[in-house]
């Protein structure tokens, strides 16, 4: 008996699996099968309700969600510099978002009011909380987000 390398040992090691022959087409995913069928056969459940909603919704509900497709992707890639910049240097960040002070416009449209989207909302969105001790750290005033 040997435990199923699974993405994370944790899972084998925690609740002590042991599996009798498996075979190499047995995956991690099919073991979980298996061992959660309550949480499976709910998800399933609730999976399938959910999209005999979604099928009786009128056009306009794909119409609002390729609209909001588009505009995250229009912040995705306004926001692409912040992104790469805090993946090597976070420690700058406040001095740099003085320097690339820019604002994305989003128009108003059926299913929203316009708004605006700033360097410093995207660091908002993608910081973890190393950057956020940092930015506290140097006691500045914090703009309000405009998001």
């Amino acid at each position: 008996m040997s435990c199923v390398s699974c993405e994370t040992k944790y899972f084998c090691l925690s609740f002590k699996i042991q599996v009798k022959n498996m075979s190499r087409g047995n995956t991690c995913h099919h073991l979980l099968l298996h061992l959660q069928v309550g949480d499976n056969a709910m998800f399933q459940y609730f999976n399938a309700s959910l999209w005999q909603i979604i099928s009786q919704e009128k056009e306009d509900f794909w119409q609002e969600v390729n609209f909001f497709k588009q505009t995250l992707a229009k912040v995705k890639e306004f926001c692409l510099p912040v992104t790469k910049y805090l993946r090597y240097k976070a420690a700058g960040i406040l001095s740099w978002l003085n320097v690339h002070n820019t604002t994305l416009f989003i128009e108003d449209s059926k299913w929203n009011t316009a708004f605006n989207v700033t360097q410093f909302d995207c660091m908002l969105l993608v910081a973890d909380s190393k950057t956020f001790r940092l930015v506290a750290a140097q006691d500045l005033p914090v703009k309000e987000s405009t998001i």
